[in-house]
């Protein structure tokens, strides 16, 4: 006869009956249909609060983000300040393309929301923790749609 798994490791039966416990005891939280909707389906993008501000005043049209993973071009996303927060608004990605700190313009600047390249090198400084010419960044080009 065929020994177990459970027999050569008790302490593995122990686990397994503890997570089993402790997955019966989890209470079972009621997800209203209307969250349900939103938490499947708003895709959300975090903004800092004053930069939001800029976005729904039309002159921040372009972001830069070191992350790896891609928001698609043509997408609608929920613009906030906090994950799960209320959307404060909407915007579409027109356009995204690499590129190196050190070569962003003054014009890009601009269309990140700055009056000058210094501004976004600061505030980009304040919210990474340095500046890294060297550095690729995803660039985001985008529109507000409501």
């Amino acid at each position: 006869m065929p020994i177990t798994a459970h027999e050569c490791f008790p302490w593995k039966q122990q686990i397994t009956l503890k997570r089993q416990m402790r997955i019966e005891k989890t209470p079972k939280t009621h997800i209203s249909p209307s969250h349900k909707q939103s938490l499947g389906s708003t895709l959300m993008i975090l903004f800092k609060r004053h930069l939001i501000a800029l976005i729904l005043q039309k002159r921040k049209t372009q972001t830069r983000r070191l992350h790896k993973r891609k928001w698609q071009v043509g997408r609608t996303y929920a613009v906030t300040d906090r994950w799960f927060g209320k959307p404060q608004g909407h915007i579409r990605i027109k356009r995204l393309f690499q590129q190196r700190l050190g070569d962003v313009s003054e014009d890009e600047a601009k269309a990140e929301g700055y009056d000058s390249l210094a501004d976004f090198r600061e505030d980009w400084k304040s919210i990474i923790g340095d500046w890294n010419p060297d550095e690729t960044v995803t660039a985001y080009e985008f529109e507000l749609v409501g």
